[in-house]
Order: structure tokens, then C-alpha cells, then sequence
């Protein structure tokens, strides 16, 4: 009887600690997700189509730091200067 209940509390010590990662994990991207994680130099120019500067500002200096060198980050360095009137 002793260890029925012991693997009872078990079971929902687990149960615990599954639901409150779930919402460690939901609560985490919240605030490190957000738009900062997993932008793309294509969503930057999803913004300039929208007409949208200043999200492809934001998406371009992001991708810079991370990716200087990267074919479309360049691309979409020419097209925000290019919109930002520097011909």
C-alpha cells in the first residue's frame, strides 16, 4: 500500500514539472521569442512591400550583426538604403 502511494505522488510530481516546463517554455518565448528569433531577410523584405521602413530597419540591423555576409541580408541592405533615399 506504502509504494502504491509513493509512485501515485511520483507520477503527479511529473505531471508538475511536465505542465510548469510548458509554461516556462510558453512564458520564454514571450519575452526572448518575440519578433527577435527567427526573422528572416525575407520577412525584412515582406516589411518593405508593406511599405513598412521601419520594420525592415529593424529585421536589417538584426541580421547584419548575425549575418554580414549572408547573400540576402545583403539584399536587403541595398533595397532598405535604397528606400532610405541613398542611391
Amino acid at each position: 500500500m506504502c509504494q502504491k502511494n509513493t509512485s501515485s505522488k511520483r507520477r503527479d510530481t511529473m505531471k508538475n514539472w511536465f505542465s510548469n516546463s510548458l509554461f516556462a517554455i510558453w512564458i520564454g518565448s514571450l519575452f526572448f521569442g518575440g519578433d527577435s528569433f527567427g526573422r528572416s531577410a525575407s520577412d525584412g523584405l515582406d516589411c518593405l512591400n508593406q511599405v513598412d521602413l521601419k520594420c525592415a530597419q529593424d529585421i536589417r540591423d538584426e541580421l547584419l550583426q548575425r549575418q554580414p555576409n549572408n547573400d540576402e541580408v545583403v539584399q536587403l541592405l541595398r533595397r532598405t538604403l535604397f528606400h532610405e533615399g541613398h542611391y
